[in-house]
């Protein structure tokens, strides 16, 4: 896993996600939670846990995980359709469509335009280094560029 405890514990939505899952998955729920707990108390009154306050808010390295975040946004704008709740679905679809528009046009700011003008997205705005594995998780299976 990266980084130091320190790191892997700073106030952003998507590092400290990478050891909370790990901590989960292996049993050590309580660790899990106590380790991501400074991310659930920066999370916003209307249920952003994107720091909209912070750098993570901007920062679209964390594309996968704000992907999987634009996902989870439609599928519970989805069930309060299903479920009939006709006020809560007014409130999550507004947060659904903010939340994916700010995605997408943070990824079309960062990307980069290579020589023969074709445009791609690398894991830092604009810099040809780094992993981009997150990326994948805005094609399938949140489908955000479905329409593209």
């Amino acid at each position: 896993m990266p980084g130091t405890e320190v790191y892997r514990s700073c106030p952003n939505a998507f590092e400290p996600a990478i050891a909370t899952i790990a901590l989960d998955q292996v049993g050590l729920h309580q660790d899990a939670e106590l380790g991501y707990r400074v991310n659930w108390d920066l999370q916003a009154a209307n249920g952003d846990w994107s720091e909209p306050g912070g750098w993570a808010h901007l920062m679209w390295g964390g594309a996968g995980y704000k992907a999987w975040a634009v996902f989870e946004d439609s599928l519970a704008y989805c069930a309060a359709l299903i479920l009939n709740r006709q006020e809560e679905a007014k409130e999550l679809k507004g947060i659904y469509e903010r939340s994916k528009s700010d995605l997408i046009t943070a990824m079309e700011r960062g990307a980069i335009t290579n020589s023969d003008g074709t445009r791609r997205l690398s894991s830092l705005p604009g810099k040809n280094s780094g992993s981009c594995w997150g990326l994948l998780s805005a094609i399938f299976p949140s489908s955000l560029f479905a329409s593209r």
